[in-house]
């Protein structure tokens, strides 16, 4: 890799996630949803060069498309996160951000979040004035949170069991597998997916309940040991097939009824489990293998409107 504070470009890439189950525990005071979740990344990236700007008097956040057709996103998580560093008295040189979007926005597997954290953590780690690995992390992990609660789990990688509003974070060792992600063309804003839930769900008119689990006693039981480091033993599928419930599915579902259908056919061509990721839109089947999840991409290719995207994926574990 090209090293951008040398003066040259450097290429990275963030990788989308989805989510082995959604459990919401309750809601805060201050109006944000705790929840429980294992997010777990897969190898579907967003492109991003990151370039001196000579020139320039501000730095520049542009996206494209994979045709390599403008996009423009409103208050973009990337331009948060240069917002955050410059507020944290970090000296950034001024650059030029073009992101070649690869992830479907709005889709549930956060590419957003992604793309903030991989920009965030870059220029930070080349930047900022460290002095030791906790202030690095600490550095990091606040400012994370100040652009979403999904962004610090992308600052690490591999699976994770994610709880509070996303800021408490554990390393777990999933079995491999294959997923097949399956995009509708619509999105769905996170805002709204929780407010629907609000709408239909007595559990958030109550004080969060951080005793509540998901359905498996393995992630009780990490939750409740103070051992540091990684869960100490592989998740198994099964266990990940069990796990996958998430609280967003139905009233997102009620809405976008193409939510249901799409699970419905991915289970058709062979996915042991089927599930909204996130707040949707995007739903994912589970596959013993890539092949497998190869071969249901080019049956449902020919069953939805060539506006549905879908993407063969593996794991990153």
């Amino acid at each position: 890799m090209q090293d951008e504070a040398a003066g040259t470009a450097v290429v990275l890439r963030a990788p989308a996630k989805v989510n082995l189950g959604l459990k919401i525990t309750g809601v805060r005071s201050d109006g944000y949803h705790e929840i429980q979740s294992i997010f777990a990344p897969i190898n579907l990236y967003d492109e991003i060069v990151i370039a001196p700007n000579l020139e320039g008097q501000r730095s520049r956040v542009n996206y494209f498309s994979p045709n390599n057709t403008p996009l423009n996103f409103e208050n973009d998580t990337v331009t948060r996160a240069l917002h955050i560093l410059s507020e944290a008295k970090i000296s950034v040189p001024v650059v030029d951000i073009k992101i070649t979007k690869k992830i479907p926005a709005g889709g549930g597997l956060g590419g957003g979040s992604s793309d903030a954290a991989t920009v965030l953590k870059y220029l930070y780690e080349h930047f900022a004035p460290v002095i030791t690995d906790s202030q690095i992390n600490y550095g990091l992990n606040s400012m994370a949170l100040k652009i979403g609660s999904d962004v610090p789990f992308f600052l690490g990688r591999g699976a994770t069991l994610v709880w509070g509003i996303g800021e408490k974070l554990k390393p777990v060792k999933l079995e491999s597998f294959a997923v097949l992600v399956s995009t509708p063309p619509f999105e769905v804003l996170t805002k709204d997916a929780y407010s629907w839930f609000d709408k239909e769900c007595e559990l958030t008119h109550g004080a969060a309940d951080a005793t509540t689990t998901m359905i498996d006693e393995a992630l009780a039981t990490i939750l409740a040991s103070g051992v540091s480091g990684p869960y100490p033993r592989i998740i198994k599928m099964r266990e990940i097939i069990e796990i996958m419930k998430n609280d967003l599915e139905k009233p997102v579902e009620t809405r976008h009824p193409e939510i249901g259908i799409l699970k419905k056919a991915l289970r058709q061509w062979g996915a042991l489990g089927s599930l909204m990721s996130g707040s949707g839109s995007s739903v994912y089947g589970v596959f013993r293998s890539l092949n497998d999840a190869v071969t249901a991409r080019e049956k449902l290719q020919q069953q939805f409107p060539s506006t549905y995207a879908f993407f063969a994926c593996e794991t990153l574990i």
